[in-house]
């Protein structure tokens, strides 16, 4: 999970800490290869440049015009205004297939899964996940809910995820790499 969370925080502040200058828009367990035990960001075919407004000094945001699949964030299933967020929200669903064992919404078909996002509804974790109590579990849930913030305002960056893993790591004295 961390190694995934900082591929992605590295790839969003690649020119600038602090200004994404880039999102990846395709964000799922099949998008990082593992070269020598440490898993790497791949396949940036969809890749989408952020340019900043100099005058506002804001990011512009992008659209993609076509989202399919189950690990998309909700304002790309409305085709509203994207940003790098998207793929913070994807890395939530990351997360949730690490925990359950399970992709999101497998059981539906992609149009009520598409619905239930929108909807702000996220995949079922099971109560025996929820009120287990290994440490790991824990923080990785935590991490999956600061990824699935149905604002993209208000939802975490990948950096601010990458750091409460490091930090929750940390405590547990694992060192990643």
């Amino acid at each position: 999970a961390y190694q995934v969370a900082k591929a992605i925080a590295d790839m969003h502040n690649f020119d600038k800490e602090g200004v994404a200058s880039m999102a990846h828009t395709d964000i799922t367990p099949s998008q990082f290869v593992n070269v020598d035990g440490i898993y790497k960001l791949n396949d940036f075919n969809r890749v989408r440049f952020i340019r900043w407004n100099k005058r506002t000094k804001e990011p512009c945001p992008f659209h993609v015009g076509n989202n399919p699949g189950n690990f998309r964030a909700p304002e790309e299933y409305e085709y509203q205004d994207e940003s790098e967020k998207i793929d913070v929200y994807s890395m939530g669903n990351i997360f949730y297939t690490l925990v359950t064992q399970k992709w999101p919404f497998e059981a539906l078909k992609e149009s009520k899964a598409k619905r239930r996002v929108k909807r702000g509804e996220r995949p079922v974790v099971e109560d025996k996940i929820l009120s287990n109590n290994i440490t790991e579990t824990k923080v990785l849930l935590q991490a999956m809910n600061m990824c699935w913030t149905q604002d993209p305002k208000e939802r975490a960056t990948a950096r601010q995820v990458e750091n409460y893993l490091n930090e929750e790591l940390e405590k547990l004295n694992i060192k990643e790499e």
